[in-house]
This record gives C-alpha cells, sequence and structure tokens, in this order.
C-alpha cells in the first residue's frame, strides 16, 4: 500500500471488462466484505497461495477437476510477507481450496 507495484493493474487490463474484482486492504471480515465472503464460500472459488494444503492446478486441470467448470480464483497480491499476513490473519481466506501453480 506505501508504493504502487502496477500488478493488479496489469492484470486487470488482460482480463475481459467486469472480470477483475479488486478489494484493497488487509484485513477482510464478512461483515465489511459480504461480496467476498460470498466468493469465498462457493465451491468454484480458488485461492492461489503456496502451503502444505495447496494442491498443484496444473495436476488439478489435467485431472479435469477444474478444467470443466468456470472458476473464481483469489489472488493476494503484495509482497512475500504482506501477502503470507493477509492470509493467516484472514480466515475468509481459508474457505476456498487452496492450490499453487508449479513451474520447473
Amino acid at each position: 500500500e506505501s508504493r504502487v507495484l502496477r500488478t493488479v493493474p496489469l492484470l486487470a487490463a488482460c482480463l475481459p471488462q467486469g472480470k477483475c474484482n479488486v478489494i484493497v486492504g488487509r484485513r477482510f471480515n464478512e461483515d465489511k466484505h459480504p461480496e467476498l465472503a460470498a466468493v469465498c464460500r462457493d465451491d468454484r472459488t480458488l485461492i492461489l497461495y503456496p502451503g502444505p494444503k495447496s494442491q498443484n492446478l496444473e495436476e488439478l486441470v489435467e485431472r479435469q477437476e477444474v478444467a470443466t467448470v468456470k472458476h473464481n480464483v483469489i489472488i493476494i497480491d503484495g509482497t512475500w510477507s504482506q501477502a503470507k499476513n493477509m492470509f493467516l490473519k484472514n480466515s475468509l481466506l481459508h474457505l476456498p481450496k487452496q492450490v499453487c501453480a508449479v513451474y520447473f
């Protein structure tokens, strides 16, 4: 938040109008962000965040687990420490299926 990294505007510019919703902040709760809570509770929502519970997104696509249905994808934008803090301190972000992208 202290400096603009241009990641989110670049992503928004690459997606069709209305397909990228940006929520700025570090703390998200159901009262202040009911739209985020609804998306997090949707079975079609994935959160791109690495960790022991995350599943390889490429493998899920190969097994047709996520390729046949349109999904919502939550991406936490920030430095690694900011992203970790946001993920750990926001229980809403623990609801979606956690995925990671592994490239070799």
